[in-house]
């Protein structure tokens, strides 16, 4: 198995609407109004892009008997005497863009805001390939935007739309690879050659003398190591003959293989090791070098979460950091800020 997560994208998003636009949508069917298309960042670098539609929305009927407007200066029309007048819903619609491929089931928790009329509404959806948009509905009746009373326009006659919330979903390999080294693999199972055993709490780990030789610094043959579990040292074996054999784990294991090594090896495991931080693992890797008190791999998370802040990057599971570790990172970030 591999270790996968669900990544959260961060949605903050602000539409400003002049009057006139949306006076239009009266005089021509099926006529809406379209945001400019804004990207989301995610922790795997590909951002995710979505769209925002505003317009008519369901329909209801009623007749007032009231005379008719045709004039096309700005007048809103009334409905014709003895005729049914269509009075539409105002619906803001939320949409994916279609040229991204999500082959995965996506969660949206969204909140849409106009402050001007105190108006808010939430949005709780599942969508997917097929099932790419969901429309908030923002006032029962269309000429409602219009009426001073209700607020909907701004005291510079414009609406403002804030969306805010976040889309879950997606599978990420956090830290795995789906094809190992074939060789290396073949080179730890083949029993057709000469092999020594680590002994680890009762269980034997067969590995080659020239592996052996090259890993331990003990001379001594069949070594015993009671104080790591199995799992640990049959990865720290494996990572001797091929680093991607350790492959599917977690940061808490690759720590514990880092251990091993520090007390039973002779491995330059610390290059590898920084080259599995990134915007998915760097906050549990400063998680547990505090927890660890790991003085120099805490310092090397520091220096990249700040290189990540001043980047604009998104950060994954930044409420796992100790909280003593976010105040250090946060006055470090703002000391670089004040020199600049």
């Amino acid at each position: 198995m591999f270790v996968i997560y669900r990544i959260q994208s961060y949605i903050e998003y602000k539409w400003t609407i002049p009057e006139e636009p949306i006076h239009e949508i009266n005089f021509y069917e099926d006529r809406h109004l379209r945001s400019k298309t804004f990207y989301v960042q995610r922790p795997d670098h590909h951002s995710l892009k979505y769209v925002l539609y505003f317009g008519m929305g369901e329909k209801s009927s009623f007749n007032d008997g009231n005379k008719f407007c045709g004039c096309n200066n700005g007048h809103k029309p009334d409905p014709k005497p003895g005729m049914n007048f269509v009075m539409e819903k105002t619906g803001l619609r939320f949409e994916k863009k279609k040229k991204e491929s999500w082959w995965y089931e996506y969660e949206a928790n969204l909140f849409m805001t106009i402050k001007s009329a105190q108006v808010s509404s939430e949005v709780i959806a599942i969508f997917n390939r097929e099932k790419r948009s969901f429309t908030f509905e923002l006032c029962d009746h269309w000429l409602d935007l219009f009426y001073k009373d209700k607020c909907f326009l701004n005291y510079d006659q414009k609406l403002v739309i804030e969306l805010k919330g976040v889309i879950t979903g997606g599978e990420k390999y956090f830290i795995g690879e789906k094809r190992l080294p074939q060789d290396g693999l073949k080179m730890y199972q083949n029993q057709n050659v000469e092999k020594i055993h680590i002994d680890v709490q009762g269980r034997k780990i067969w590995l080659d003398y020239e592996i052996y030789d090259q890993m331990l610094h003990h001379s001594c043959h069949h070594l015993m190591i009671s104080d790591f579990p199995y799992e640990i040292v049959e990865k720290g074996v494996l990572f001797n003959y091929h680093p991607k054999l350790i492959y599917p784990t977690t940061v808490e294991e690759m720590m514990e293989i880092g251990k091993f090594f520090d007390k039973y090896a002779s491995v330059n495991y610390r290059d590898f090791l920084h080259s599995e931080i990134n915007e998915l693992t760097v906050c549990r890797f400063a998680k547990c070098a505090v927890q660890d008190g790991n003085k120099k791999l805490k310092k090397h998370c520091l220096e990249v979460l700040l290189n990540y802040f001043e980047r604009s990057v998104a950060i994954y599971d930044l409420v796992e950091l100790p909280l003593s570790f976010s105040a250090e990172l946060l006055e470090a970030f703002y000391s670089r800020r004040c020199r600049k």
